[in-house]
């Protein structure tokens, strides 16, 4: 929800930088976990090929954990960053406005139900 924010230009620059930084460490998150998939896979490859003690090995295992501090670091700043106040104002805005939404979306379809009703009523339909 947050992420997807940054394209509503009803914010202030604080919100805006709040929200570029926390989408960033979203990316980097997601690459991070790409990187670990793909060392992983090949990992696993020179497992099965018996060189799970070759120095490529024990280099992917390395870097493997050193992703995996990484994204522990980059969630840990997400979650300070959701604990600020220009993202907690965007959050309540934005389940406002959701909420808005779904009140006006109930009063169509209840609308629409009353019409078809007063179509069916008088043959109209």
């Amino acid at each position: 929800v947050l992420a997807n924010l940054l394209e509503t230009e009803d914010m202030s620059p604080s919100e805006k930088g709040f929200l570029t930084k926390y989408k960033n460490k979203i990316d980097q998150i997601e690459a991070n976990e790409a990187e670990i998939a793909a060392m992983e896979s090949e990992l696993k490859e020179l497992r099965r090929s018996g060189k799970k003690d070759s120095s490529r090995a024990i280099t992917l295992e390395g870097k493997i954990k050193n992703r995996e501090l990484e994204i522990a670091r980059d969630e840990n700043m997400i979650l300070n960053l959701e604990s600020t106040k220009p993202i907690k104002e965007l959050l309540k805005r934005e389940k406002n406005a959701a909420y808005a939404e779904g009140m006006l979306a109930g009063q169509m379809a209840q609308g629409n139900k009353r019409v078809s009703q007063l179509l069916a009523r008088n043959g109209l339909q």
